[in-house]
């Protein structure tokens, strides 16, 4: 019944380095976010073992159990990483590098990504700015999966 789509909550599979994990995510305040993994094999897999978890709302407990999910979009992509204790936050530095799927397009990208893992929002923003301003980067408004998604809606 798409209710994964309608409150824009994602259920992903994806590869990191030989595990196959599943993955839970929702926006909650400012940049952050719920985000709850499982090693799964399929996305059925993944779904009823976060079903389970303690940390899950309610309502998304119930649109994990016993569904039927329908790919939308995609990403495959290579990611370099690590971790940075800044002042205020701590933060993962990664370059991205890959293709977007959606709707049978692709869309080649390559991005720099800071993702707040601990802290304060303006620590973690006022970083990017700043690495943003030495290097010349554009800052990105939308989300992979935004993009994704929006080759999926021909947008």
């Amino acid at each position: 019944d798409y209710t994964l789509s309608r409150k824009h909550w994602t259920l992903r599979l994806r590869q990191e380095d030989d595990a196959v994990v599943c993955t839970f995510e929702t926006a909650l305040e400012g940049l952050s976010r719920l985000a709850l993994d499982c090693q799964a094999k399929t996305i059925e897999e993944g779904a009823a073992i976060l079903a389970r978890s303690p940390d899950l709302p309610e309502s998304a407990r119930q649109a994990l159990m016993g569904g039927v999910f329908i790919p939308t979009c995609g990403a495959k992509f290579t990611r370099l990483a690590g971790i940075l204790e800044l002042p205020g936050c701590t933060a993962e530095l990664a370059l991205d590098e890959g293709i977007l799927l959606g709707g049978g397009k692709e869309l080649p990208f390559r991005e720099v990504e800071v993702e707040l893992k601990e802290g304060t929002d303006e620590a973690a923003i006022a970083f990017a700015q700043e690495l943003a301003a030495e290097f010349g980067l554009v800052p990105e408004g939308k989300s992979k999966f935004a993009r994704a998604l929006g080759l999926y809606k021909g947008e």
